[in-house]
C-alpha cells in the first residue's frame, strides 16, 4: 500500500513594520516637554506619595513588559538617538561603580534637599517658561542635557543609559530578584555523583549479569 505524504506549508510571515520614525517622533515630544516644562515643586506629602507609587508602577510594568519606556518615552534616550550616527565608544569601563554612585546620589537627593533647601516641600515656581532673573536654577537641566548628548561621542550609543541611568538599574535589579525568587529549588542538596557509562561497558555489565543468572 503506497503511503501518502502530505506537506504542511506554514503561512508566510508578514513583513515587520519599521517603527523607528514613530519612536523618534514620540521621543522628540518628550524631549520638548522636558525642555519647556519648569521643574515643579512638591506641594505636600500626598504628591510625594503619588510620585513614589507612580514610579513603582512604572518600574513594575517595565519589568514585566520590556523597556518600552526607554525606547519610546525617555527624553534622555531620544536626545542620544538624535546623534546616534556620530556615536563612538572611545572609553569603556565596568559600569558597576558608576551605577552604585548614581543610586547613592538618587537615594540621598530628596533627604539632602529637605535639609539644605529652604521650604523644599512647599515652594512654588512659575508654570511654564524660563525665569530670566533666576536662570541659574535651570543650569542643572541644561548641563544634564549637554552631558547626555556629549556622552554619545565618548561612551557610544546609549552610553549614558548604560553607565548612569538609575531607572534601568532599578528595573534590572528588580527583574533579577524576581527571576531568582521564581526559580524552584533554590536550595539544592548534594547528589551522589554517578560516573557516566559507555555503551560497551553497559553491554559487558549486562553480559556478566546474564552469565551469572544462567550459571
Amino acid at each position: 500500500m503506497a503511503s501518502v505524504t502530505t506537506s504542511v506549508t506554514s503561512a508566510p510571515t508578514p513583513p515587520r513594520r519599521n517603527l523607528l520614525p514613530y519612536r523618534l517622533a514620540t521621543q522628540m515630544v518628550f524631549v520638548l516637554i522636558h525642555v519647556l516644562l519648569i521643574r515643579a515643586a512638591i506641594p505636600n506629602l500626598a504628591w510625594a506619595i503619588y510620585g513614589i507609587l507612580f514610579w513603582a508602577a512604572l518600574v513594575y510594568l517595565t519589568m514585566r513588559t520590556g523597556r518600552w519606556v526607554c525606547a519610546w518615552i525617555c527624553w534622555l534616550g531620544g536626545a542620544q538617538d538624535l546623534f546616534a550616527r556620530f556615536a563612538r565608544a572611545r572609553v569603556s569601563f565596568n559600569p558597576r561603580w558608576t551605577q552604585i554612585g548614581v543610586l547613592v546620589v538618587a537615594a540621598l537627593w530628596v533627604p539632602l534637599a529637605w535639609l539644605f533647601w529652604r521650604d523644599a516641600m512647599t515652594a512654588h515656581t512659575s508654570s511654564m517658561g524660563f525665569d530670566a532673573e533666576n536662570w541659574w536654577s535651570h543650569a542643572l537641566h541644561l548641563g544634564l542635557l549637554a552631558f547626555v548628548v556629549g556622552s554619545v561621542f565618548v561612551l557610544g550609543k546609549r552610553g549614558a543609559c548604560r553607565y548612569f541611568c538609575p531607572f534601568g538599574m532599578v528595573v534590572d535589579g528588580c527583574r533579577k530578584m524576581h527571576q531568582a525568587s521564581s526559580q524552584p529549588g533554590l536550595v539544592t542538596l548534594k547528589r551522589r555523583r554517578v560516573s557516566p557509562t559507555t555503551p560497551a561497558a553497559e553491554a559487558a555489565a549486562n553480559a556478566t549479569t546474564n552469565r551469572g543468572k544462567t550459571a
